[in-house]
This record gives C-alpha cells, structure tokens and sequence, in this order.
C-alpha cells in the first residue's frame, strides 16, 4: 500500500528541518520545540547525527511513490542536490520563507514543525524538486530546418528568425537576451551564427540526465523519419556537442550533452508529414515492455548515427539487441525477431543478421580490430554485394519503422 504524504512528512521533514536550520549533514544536529499553555508547561528536543546525505536520499525515494516518474527526469544526485543547494544558502537564516517560496506570509521553522506546516513543507520541497530543473534545451542543426517553426513540450524546432516568444511562452517568463539568428542563442554572445538553412532542434526537460536521452530519442526519431539517402549521406565533420539549456527560472547555461546529430549532405527543409512522421516514432509503442525496447533502441540508433564506422556497427547492433535479445539464446532471440519483422520486405534477412552476428563476435571478442578485417566480411560482400556496416543500419531502421 502507497504511503501517504502524511507519513512520509512525519518521517522524514523534521530530519530536514534539522538540517536547514543548523549545520549541513554530517554533523551533530539540535533541534527544539516547546509549546507553553497557561498553568502547562511542555518541551521537546531532539538530539541527533548525520553522517551524510542519506535523509535527503531517503526523502527523494519516499516522494517518488507520490511521483512515480520523479527519477526518470532526474538522477538521484540531481534531485538530492535540487534540495541541499538551496538548504545551505539559508543555513544561517531562521525565517525559512526564501527556501519554501512564500509570498503570503513569512513561516518560521517552528511554525513549520506543526502538522500543517509540515504539510506546507513537504508540498514545497516536492514542488521544487518537480520544477527546478525544468529547462528548454536547444541544439543546433546545420542544413536541415522544419517548413515552419514548432514550439511544443515534446518538440521544438525553430528557424534563426524565430521570434524569442516561442521559447518564452514554454518557459513562462520574458528574456530578452533570447536570439536564434547564432549559437549560443544569447544577444552579447560571441556566437556561431547560423545561416537560413540551419535550426535549434530540442524540447522541455525536467532535468539534464533525463533531457539528454529525450533528445538522443529525438535525433533517432529524425533519422527514422529521413529517407535512407539523406540519413545515410552525412558529413565527417564533428558535430557541435553543446547544448543550450534555458531553465524555467531564468537561469541559462551552456552544457556539453551532445553531439545528437551528425552533419548532413544534403541540406533539407521537413515538410509538416515527415514532421508528424517523426513525432510518430516518439509516442508509446503497443505494450510497456515494447516501448521501452523501442526507447534504448532509438538511443543507440542516435549515438551509431553521429558515429562512423566499428563505432556505428556496434552502437546499432546494441540497438538490435535492445529491440529483440534475451538473457540466454540471444543469437536464436534475434535471429527470429529480424527475420519476423523483415520477412515480408526481405526473404533473406534472417541469414544476413546471422552472418552479421559473426562480425560482431570477432570485434567484440578482439579476434578483428574493425569490421572489415573480420574472416567473415568478405564472404558476407561476396554473398549479399553489400558493406555490412550499411546493412546493419538498414536491417536496424526497418526493424524500428515496423515496431508496432
């Protein structure tokens, strides 16, 4: 049975009390509370120690029974310290109201201790551990741009003359600073600037370790929706690895997540269908089980994508094997999940990836140091008059366009 925020308040709020008003963890903690009425006295003290961070972390785990999904947008270290930042800048301060957020009133921490304060604390801290790391990330693009702009939660995509109220109305404040005409998108910044055919692709996060695998998802989602002609064609070019993160709190940094893209040949601009095609690949698939598969193996499509090479073989064989391998009879697993899904489109899929498993022994075991040095690459060209590292990105996308 779920506990409430009752209980979990009762059991963990005064620990943190504690540490907010006194000393940060990992040292001996006091905290008082007396209450007098007439003729009646009363009295309660607490003395205890704190060797680290574990009440916060005890917290974190207890709030995410009342929010299930608290710790896909952030790593447990992000939530805990979302918390602890803003306990030691009020260390030496009685009046907690610029940790809670207040306007109202000012709340004293005994004033906090009582059951609805309690209540009002444990509301607050879950508040910010929600919204705090809510940010708007943006990458750029080079050469591929969408017909028009898009500015959704799931979804941003704008050209360089964008108007900076797309990106304010998902932030919810006004910043000036905003430009999309460069990289970063910052007015005083000595940026990059992007031409009309470029982009910022990105989406609203809650969270920099979640955020960075939504958009790993998005870039795969792209590159499922592109012909194979365009998505194959692409530059050698390092791609920019830096991410513009604009937190919903004003704050902006710049935070190296990527690369997420790699730069294609062909420079493009996405019609609305391929659009809707690609937000396509990012809703639920049939079952839980099967979404999930979907999801890592999008990741791993992504990261073989602004890849080359053994690097890309064996990212997209990882996608493969998210897709359809099993603990014990992985090889016979995903033999017969390729071969069901590409059957109809390829009556000999079955013996490519089978083929293409070798290869991947010999690299991953160390008999070869790179695909094409495998004993089994020049039969595999003789017989199927392809470079395996193409078939692999194929058989992968089609598996991933086919997922039901």
């Amino acid at each position: 049975m779920s506990r409430t925020l009752e209980t979990i308040v009762n059991t963990h709020v005064p620990s943190l009390l504690g540490a907010i008003r006194n000393h940060p963890p990992g040292r001996e903690y006091i905290f008082t509370w007396s209450k007098f009425k007439p003729n009646i006295g009363s009295g309660f003290g607490v003395h205890w120690w704190v060797a680290d961070d574990q009440p916060f972390y005890d917290f974190i785990f207890e709030l995410t029974e009342l929010e299930p999904t608290l710790l896909d947008r952030y790593s447990l270290d992000e939530a805990v310290k979302s918390l602890t930042d803003v306990i030691q800048e009020n260390l030496n301060d009685f009046d907690l109201t610029p940790f809670l957020g207040l306007r109202e009133h000012r709340m004293s921490l005994i004033e906090c201790a009582s059951p609805a304060g309690l209540e009002a604390v444990a509301s607050e801290i879950l508040g910010l551990v929600n919204t705090s790391g809510r940010a708007v990330l943006l990458f750029p693009v080079r050469g591929l741009r969408p017909e028009s702009d898009i500015a959704a939660e799931d979804l941003i995509w704008i050209t360089p003359s964008a108007p900076r109220q797309l990106v304010e109305s998902l932030r919810q404040i006004s910043d000036p600073r905003l430009t999309f005409d460069r990289f970063p998108p910052f007015i005083d910044s000595a940026g990059v600037p992007l031409k009309p055919e470029d982009s910022m692709l990105g989406l609203i996060a809650n969270g920099l370790e979640g955020g960075s695998r939504a958009l790993q998802r998005l870039a795969g989602a792209l590159c499922l929706s592109l012909p194979y002609r365009d998505a194959a064609l692409k530059s050698a070019d390092t791609p920019i690895g830096a991410t513009a993160v604009l937190f919903c709190d004003g704050r902006i940094e710049i935070r190296e997540l990527g690369p997420f893209l790699p730069r294609l040949m062909r420079p493009k601009v996405l019609p609305k269908e391929l659009i809707d095609r690609m937000r396509g690949f990012l809703k639920p698939r049939s079952t839980p089980k099967r979404d999930n598969r979907f999801r890592v193996a999008l990741q791993f499509l992504s990261l073989g994508w602004i890849l080359t090479g053994d690097q890309s073989f064996m990212n997209w064989f990882i996608a493969i094997d998210a897709l359809f391998g099993k603990k014990g009879g992985w090889e016979k697993a995903i033999k017969n999940g390729v071969d069901n899904r590409l059957s109809a489109l390829n009556a000999r899929s079955g013996d490519r990836i089978d083929l293409l498993m070798d290869i991947r022994h010999d690299l991953l075991h160390g008999r070869c140091s790179s695909v094409s040095s495998s004993e089994k690459y020049l039969p595999y060209r003789k017989r199927f008059k392809n470079d395996p590292l193409k078939d692999i990105f194929v058989i992968l996308r089609e598996c991933l366009i086919l997922e039901p």
